[in-house]
């Protein structure tokens, strides 16, 4: 019944309890990417749901899920306050992004775009905004390979201060998109055919999976 393969899961808009969350932690292992948007989850259920298990035979196996990647747009319990908490972006050590509604992002931004956690090691965490021409916005951990912290150096021009040559850098946008779903169109009567005649479209459906942004 369950894919346990299952590595992108998008349940955006449907009713989802705690119980199905659990659930879903304890099927679907080798789970990264997970949309839970326009649910009304709590920020306990939240950290219940993507805290590692209390079992030590399971941490040394890994044989638990190890979430990447959380869409939590449209959380009546998510606002600007409620994420400002330590114990809840930190209770996940495999997690490395957030989708929030843009509204949020845009008031993290107003404040400077980041937020500077402690881990339970007393370890410095650094959580970042990265929003996608003001559509959808994220929040992600940032470190020193993956995702780093240089969005900010984008499109900036610099010159070396010897010989007056431009200095160009290859600035990638951080890892964690690899994770975040895309929707792309399947409407009815769309013919890749250049001899194909044919009239109005019928909007279709959309496919939802996981690609890079």
């Amino acid at each position: 019944m369950f894919d346990c393969d299952l590595v992108y899961l998008n349940l955006g808009g449907l009713e989802i309890s705690f119980e199905n969350l659990m659930l879903i932690k304890k099927k679907f292992l080798n789970l990264k990417s997970l949309c839970i948007a326009n649910t009304s989850i709590d920020i306990e259920s939240l950290v219940e749901f993507l805290k590692p298990p209390n079992d030590e035979k399971l941490i040394t196996s890994q044989r638990y899920q190890q979430l990447e990647f959380l869409d939590l747009t449209a959380n009546r319990f998510i606002n600007r306050w409620s994420i400002d908490n330590p114990h809840f972006l930190n209770c996940c050590p495999s997690l490395v992004a957030f989708e929030f509604s843009i509204k949020i992002i845009n008031e993290l931004e107003q404040i400077g775009g980041k937020l500077i956690t402690r881990n339970d090691y007393n370890e410095r965490v650094v959580w970042k905004t990265f929003d996608s021409l003001g559509r959808r916005g994220w929040v992600f951990k940032v470190d020193d390979f993956k995702n780093q912290d240089n969005l900010s150096k984008i499109g900036l021009t610099e010159y070396d201060i010897d010989t007056g040559r431009k200095i160009f850098k290859i600035l990638k946008q951080p890892d964690f998109l690899k994770n975040v779903n895309k929707k792309i169109s399947v409407s009815k009567g769309v013919l890749f055919n250049a001899d194909e005649v044919f009239g109005d479209l019928e909007r279709g459906i959309y496919k939802y999976y996981g690609m890079k942004m």
